[in-house]
């Protein structure tokens, strides 16, 4: 890190950070890649750190800007390799290849796994994603019925949305996460 950067680094940065690779992780990126999502966010944040002008906007109103801008290039980059990036597509039915039953169509061989390492998406295990599930379900359980509420409500809403909804703010919608991670933790979740 080069000398003066350093204000830059700071524990709402790195929440921010965070909170931005796990958004990630959840809406289409492997959560193996979270790490490296956290250093593309921060070598984003650091890049424009000396751009930063306390006249023009607060510190934390620059990071939301520059990790946000981050995010949107990390999901461009992530669409063109799905998109192919100069790589010739073929037919998995007019390729074939031989095996010891003879020749057989690709499209017979090849797996979604192999298809998804391919393209380096993750394809969710139907066991795990049931476990995962019911792990989730036990969680929201164990909840008063006004943290159930708002976390429901959550998975197909964002912070602002929900707080609109329920008609409070978005700081409380963020307490009332802080009191449900200890529940989602105990459920075995606390990667999620």
């Amino acid at each position: 890190m080069s000398q003066g950067k350093e204000f830059i680094v700071t524990e709402s940065a790195r929440l921010l950070i965070q909170i931005k690779a796990g958004q990630l992780c959840r809406r289409g990126f492997c959560p193996s890649e979270r790490e490296d999502i956290e250093q593309e966010l921060w070598l984003a944040v650091l890049r424009q750190a000396e751009r930063f002008d306390p006249l023009r906007a607060s510190l934390e109103t620059f990071l939301d800007r520059v990790v946000g801008r981050g995010v949107i290039l990390l999901w461009r980059s992530r669409n063109r390799r799905k998109r192919g990036s100069g790589v010739t597509p073929c037919s998995l039915e007019s390729q074939f290849l031989v095996t010891a039953e003879g020749r057989k169509p690709l499209g017979e061989v090849i797996s979604s796994e192999d298809g998804a390492r391919r393209m380096r998406t993750h394809v969710p295990d139907a066991m795990a994603r049931s476990e995962e599930t019911e792990a989730v379900e036990h969680a929201l359980a164990q909840m008063p019925e006004w943290l159930r509420e708002i976390c429901r409500r959550l998975t197909t809403g964002t912070v602002a949305s929900v707080a609109r909804e329920l008609g409070v703010s978005r700081h409380r919608i963020r307490r009332a996460l802080a009191e449900a991670r200890p529940y989602f933790e105990e459920a075995g979740l606390e990667n999620s």
